[in-house]
């Protein structure tokens, strides 16, 4: 009697834990569940929200050769409170003190005024600029690519320009 009584106290203990470790794992299952549906519930807010937002490309625009020669690729775009100008070009190599600068341009009556956008970089066999502003210059519709050897305050030799729409 005493080792079925042992037999039964195991088992009911057996049955307790048994249950409590399932009842364990069921609760935790469903946080797992409830916690993956709000992910997904988030992510397809997210996505839905993503897909309504407009999806904005930058202007693009070709320079021409106006003094020597060369090409550039203009793009401007203004998303998010930052407007963002670059200018991707193939010049001819400088000569020493000699750099290219970008220029955005504005009528104002017959004359106009000139914001500098930076100096060129020399990326491999090209020339890069980035320029960025919190301003909106979308009104700053002439791009000049000048050359330089000395800091000005408006192109001194233009070599490329273009015009956005």
């Amino acid at each position: 009697m005493k080792s079925s009584s042992c037999a039964l106290v195991a088992l009911v203990l057996a049955l307790i834990v048994g249950g409590a470790l399932y009842f364990y794992s069921q609760k935790n299952t469903d946080r797992k569940e409830e916690t993956k549906s709000n992910e997904t519930t988030v992510n397809n807010e997210v996505k839905e929200e993503k897909e309504s937002l407009p999806v904005l490309e930058p202007e693009k625009i070709e320079l021409t050769a106006i003094t020597g020669e060369g090409h550039a690729l203009a793009n401007r775009i203004f998303s998010e409170k930052q407007f963002i100008h670059t200018i991707t070009a193939q010049l001819p190599d400088l000569a020493e003190n000699q750099y290219y600068a970008g220029w955005l341009g504005q009528a104002n009556g017959s004359n106009e005024i000139f914001v500098s956008s930076g100096n060129f970089e020399a990326n491999g066999g090209d020339f890069y600029l980035e320029f960025r502003d919190s301003k909106d210059l979308s009104s700053y519709k002439h791009v000049v690519v000048s050359l330089e050897d000395k800091p000005v305050n408006a192109p001194t030799i233009i070599i490329l320009e273009g015009k956005f729409k």
